[in-house]
């Protein structure tokens, strides 16, 4: 009785604070988030496991903080997460949905946002797709102890679902295809940082996010490469930079073309979020003015990263 006592306060500061409209309030309260929250948790870098810490355990999931809920292995780098209440109303409130509209989820993740929009919509209206077939078996289940019964796919989010189309958003047409590129202007160069260091990063590669919002980047292994050595590439539609993740110091091991030297802004970037003192994610902020504009700061609001 406590934990729906404290999920109902919850809803209460999160419709005081203007992020939960009113249409989403009844949604909220019959869809509290402890109940898609696995046993096993992390909050802020720490784990917490229910069984051993069951107040905690209680008192994270129905607070508005994100919850980290699986990471990828042998790395701490979070694979699926349960986001911020307040995130999670402000999206539900901003996607202005209406009963009987059809949505696609991608990212099914614990299940709850999915839970949200199934009472809003009708289950026969959500088409929720998740890559990992482990959470998609676990959210299913939870859903349908709810009462809740959407369409829950284990699949590649990125090809949709044809059954159900159309939809206003299909993901791979917003992104920009690394494309073709000048092939006859290449810079080649030795790397000043470790890429992998990068790579292996949520922390710096988020700061290097902010400071660069227009760039793109993904791990690829070209068949000319020797076996294990892979690429760091990074591109905005125009110029386009490489780097290999083995023998990072050879002479040829960037490769840069158009008109920015990507991989030098790239590491003008971590120097600077080095320089910071490496701030892990939780020191940044978001100002969204009412006009729309946003500013990422670090620590203070008046701190903007340029």
């Amino acid at each position: 009785m406590e934990k729906i006592m404290t999920w109902d306060k919850l809803t209460n500061t999160l419709r005081e604070s203007g992020a939960l409209s009113a249409d989403w309030e009844q949604v909220f309260r019959s869809t509290p988030r402890d109940r898609f929250t696995p046993d096993r948790i992390q909050v802020e870098g720490e784990w917490i496991e229910r069984a051993d810490h069951p107040d905690r355990w209680a008192e994270a999931v129905t607070s508005d903080v994100p919850l980290v809920t699986q990471v990828y292995d042998g790395t701490n780098t979070p694979s699926s997460s349960s986001s911020m209440p307040t995130v999670v109303a402000t999206m539900l409130r901003h996607l202005d949905v209406a009963p009987r509209m059809r949505v696609l989820e991608v990212g099914t993740g614990t299940g709850w946002t999915a839970g949200l929009l199934t009472s809003r919509v009708g289950a026969e209206n959500v088409v929720t797709i998740e890559a990992d077939p482990g959470l998609a078996i676990d959210a299913r289940a939870q859903l349908a102890t709810m009462g809740r019964t959407p369409t829950v796919l284990a699949a590649d989010g990125m090809l949709g679902y044809p059954v159900g189309a159309p939809y206003d958003l299909w993901v791979r047409d917003q992104r920009p295809d690394s494309g073709d590129f000048d092939i006859d202007d290449i810079r080649y160069g030795p790397s000043e940082i470790d890429p992998a260091d990068i790579a292996d990063s949520t922390d710096a590669a988020f700061a290097i996010g902010l400071r660069m919002s227009d760039l793109f980047r993904q791990s690829v292994w070209a068949p000319y490469d020797r076996l294990g050595t892979g690429r760091f590439e990074i591109w905005d539609g125009v110029s386009y930079a490489h780097c290999r993740l083995a023998d990072w110091k050879g002479k040829h091991a960037v490769s840069q073309s158009g008109p920015r030297n990507l991989w030098d802004e790239v590491t003008a970037a971590y120097g600077w979020w080095q320089r910071q003192g490496s701030p892990s994610l939780h020191r940044f902020g978001l100002t969204v003015s009412v006009a729309g504009e946003h500013q990422a700061w670090l620590d203070d609001p008046d701190n903007v990263i340029g």
